[in-house]
């Protein structure tokens, strides 16, 4: 997923960042870099958390639900299959006009 990818890079663009910051300083001591180190962190909103959650749940759920394929093929195997002619349609009119 994209914006795994973007928080990944944004990441590591700012610990380079930090990281280039202190070796820029050569002042800086040895102690005074470990306390860096120690007290950076970082935290991951909520809504962050949800949309990792989200992103595993999406990708352990596999595409094709075959129960559901087997159901419906099995019913057209039977002949009574029917098909809704109305919620197809508007199906299709709400998908054209989401994509406007």
């Amino acid at each position: 997923m994209k914006i795994e990818q973007v928080q990944s890079n944004s990441i590591d663009l700012l610990r380079t960042d930090k990281t280039n910051q202190i070796e820029s300083h050569p002042e800086t001591s040895t102690s005074q870099r470990s306390n860096l180190s120690e007290m950076d962190r970082i935290e991951l909103s909520r809504e962050s958390k949800l949309l990792q959650k989200a992103s595993e749940v999406i990708t352990q759920t596999p595409e094709i639900r075959a129960e559901k394929v087997q159901t419906i093929s099995q019913a057209i195997q039977e002949n009574s299959y029917q098909v809704d002619s109305h919620k197809i349609a508007n199906a299709i009119i709400a998908n054209a006009i989401m994509e406007r």
